[in-house]
């Protein structure tokens, strides 16, 4: 797992070496979340594939995902973040990746 200061240096690092996912505040330094979940999907073919999950206290998760984002992200989180529901569903991405 690796933590980002901005979000500029954020894609600069998933266009270069994609990871096999992405948790990502939309309020972030630099490139806020939106446009960085933007470039990301627009971006290099490796890095589009990443599944980005998005923590934000300014979208309804109940919504679904689609209303919001269409399919431009894989799952959203609300604030404030219930840590054990959020491991849990990190763990399940990740076992069901391997």
């Amino acid at each position: 797992m690796r933590a980002f200061a901005d979000g500029r240096s954020a894609l600069e690092r998933i266009q270069e070496v994609p990871p096999a996912l992405v948790l990502l505040d939309l309020r972030i330094p630099g490139v806020d979340g939106a446009a960085l979940v933007q470039a990301v999907r627009e971006g290099k073919r490796r890095a589009k594939a990443t599944p980005i999950y998005v923590i934000s206290g300014a979208i309804d998760a109940q919504s679904g995902t689609e209303v919001a984002w269409g399919e431009r992200v894989d799952g959203v989180f609300e604030k404030p973040i219930n840590f054990p529901y959020l491991l849990e569903r990190v763990r399940e991405y990740v076992t069901a990746g391997s």
